[in-house]
């Protein structure tokens, strides 16, 4: 082989890929003119370093004789070359109709399982892919044309993990050449002609369009561009890690359970590392990537948005569900937290303060006076100290947290609601609600400490005299 093309996949397999001399490689085979060209310039270069090769072919179950004809080609490539052989079969349709996928997302599933085993097999380090150049302009230009973010117009990565892409620096036209020149043969996937795949139609009519009225090296253009983008990206990406493990951390959830962030964190992010942290947060619970597209993260973004409470289904079983001020990630169902059992209620008789079992809070009762330096209705800027009539007040009070069927008469309401209905409504999220005290009257709730007085013992024009109510730490 010409120096110059062995030359360029050896510097690939150092620079690019992480390859060392000893280090073990798995070359998946085809039966195409890449994958084959692959096995024989690593079988050359194997033995300067050295390397040890073993070789792997996977059948789909799709293409029928046509299938059979490149698993016996890549077995005698891999005799004839003296390389360990690997094979492996599956029912590529019947794995898409069971698990709701595309037939091309469950070949690639299922080729890439068998690809790690057969590595593992072979105590291979790296398992090295025949992507080339054209690949990479044709994966480029196809997730422009269905909307990608900057991830994905890097395009297809030299390595990650286990898996390498030596040829991605060499164009097809060079390997067809240096297989003709060597009298090497190769297998013709027919599949590669059909128009009725998007990339075929990106391959045979729209690249030759663009060579011939824009752009002659459109391919090298992409290639570059793709370049270029991969490297902000991981720049991007670093960032956008650190910022997920520092979220993370703020909000813990317990080892293997469902991924809870605190959505004012995520929008003090700026929106380039929040849709990256997302994507991090989706992939630790589960979603996989590949079926991720743009629609997915702007749901996720609605979600932090809206004020209230929703969720979303995305690919894999994920749900990304919006609670009071979480986003939590996880797969199937996840129960809310439990309420805790209420605590018995502490009698009162104003003034004077007491600590509210069941909540972090005490609150404290004083006389108001005088009344014209209390307000009418509403509580004090943050919601701290309410007011109430006194003369308005039963004699027996107490101070208890919320019970199923407890009522409530909002401010200037025609007839007392459901107290959840309007914790609901007044935006209370639903993590504080069982911790909020509550100023009651037997069953009768008179006052959410921190949120709103009952109608009932509003204060008046013609209140005379009141108590202050304010919410505190203990």
């Amino acid at each position: 082989m010409p120096k110059s093309i062995v030359s360029k996949i050896e510097d690939a397999l150092r620079r690019r890929c992480g390859v060392r001399p000893g280090h073990g490689i798995l070359v998946a085979i085809s039966g195409g003119p890449d994958s084959t060209f692959l096995c024989h310039a690593l079988r050359e270069i194997a033995h300067r370093w050295p390397l040890r090769l073993a070789a792997a072919h996977f059948h789909h179950g799709i293409r029928g004789p046509a299938a059979d004809r490149d698993a016996a080609f890549a077995a005698t490539l891999a005799r004839d070359l003296g390389l360990p052989f690997f094979s492996g079969r599956a029912d590529a349709p019947a794995h898409a109709r069971r698990h709701g996928l595309s037939l091309e997302e469950a070949a690639r599933e299922l080729r890439l399982g068998f690809l790690r085993e057969a590595a593992a097999g072979a105590g291979a380090d790296r398992i090295a892919l025949g992507h080339t150049a054209d690949d990479q302009a044709e994966e480029v230009l196809l997730r422009l044309l269905r909307g990608s973010a900057l991830a994905g117009l890097s395009g297809i990565p030299w390595r990650r993990g286990p898996f390498v892409r030596p040829l991605l620096g060499t164009r097809k036209a060079e390997i067809l050449a240096e297989l003709e020149r060597r009298r090497l043969p190769w297998c013709r996937d027919e599949t590669n002609s059909d128009p009725r795949h998007l990339r075929n139609r990106v391959r045979s009519r729209l690249l030759p369009l663009l060579r011939e009225h824009f752009n002659p090296a459109v391919e090298a253009t992409l290639n570059r561009t793709a370049a270029l983008l991969a490297d902000d990206e991981a720049v991007l990406e670093d960032l956008a890690r650190a910022a997920f493990s520092r979220l993370e951390n703020d909000a813990p959830a317990p080892s293997g359970g469902p991924i809870r962030l605190r959505v004012a964190d995520l929008l003090a992010e700026a929106p380039a590392i929040r849709r990256r942290v997302v994507r991090l947060a989706l992939e630790a619970a589960g979603a996989p990537l590949r079926r991720l597209v743009a629609a997915h993260l702007l749901g996720v973004e609605a979600l932090l948005a809206r004020n209230r409470d929703g969720r979303i289904d995305l690919p894999g079983g994920v749900r990304a569900e919006r609670r009071d001020d979480r986003l939590v990630l996880h797969r199937g169902e996840v129960p809310a937290a439990s309420r805790p059992a209420p605590a018995a209620p502490v009698a009162v008789h104003l003034p004077g303060a007491w600590a509210v079992p069941g909540t972090p809070h005490r609150v404290r009762a004083e006389p108001a006076v005088p009344p014209e330096d209390f307000p009418r209705a509403a509580p004090l800027p943050g919601g701290r100290t309410l007011f109430v009539d006194a003369a308005r007040l039963p004699d027996a009070l107490a101070l208890r947290t919320r019970r199923p069927g407890d009522r409530f008469w909002p401010l200037g309401a025609p007839a007392p609601v459901r107290l959840k209905g309007f914790l609901s409504r007044r935006g209370v999220p639903r993590s504080t609600r069982d911790t909020l005290p509550l100023l009651v009257d037997e069953g009768e709730v008179l006052a959410v400490l921190g949120v709103e007085v009952s109608h009932r013992v509003r204060v008046r024009p013609d209140t005379r005299r009141a108590f202050s109510l304010t919410l505190e730490p203990r």
